[in-house]
């Protein structure tokens, strides 16, 4: 459930959620790094392997749960494919962020 910011009661604008309104709050630098983030996850969803693609980014930047070598054994995949996932992620963050025009 999510409230109404129109300011009319049962408005028909959409419904935000908390997270749209605290990134909202964000300062300008700090949300540009969040959209960076956020079109590089979308832009790896994409991928044919996404999927084991962003488990691999979770568990070793995200949850801090395991290494690169551990994060590969659970997908599974090669530990070179996981640093090559890893690198390629943090490649298209810097480009959407503007670093690597």
């Amino acid at each position: 459930m999510a409230a109404s910011y129109s300011g009319m009661p049962h408005g028909s604008e959409p419904s935000r959620t908390v997270e749209v309104n605290a990134i909202r709050e964000l300062p300008s630098n700090a949300q540009r790094e969040y959209e960076a983030v956020r079109r590089a996850i979308d832009h790896t969803e994409r991928y044919s392997n996404g999927r084991d693609r962003l488990a691999v980014i979770d568990m070793v930047l995200w949850k801090r749960t395991h290494t690169l070598e551990g994060a590969a054994l659970m997908v599974p995949c090669s530990i070179a494919t996981a640093k090559r996932w890893h690198a390629e992620f943090i490649r298209m963050v810097g480009s959407c962020y503007g670093l690597m025009d």
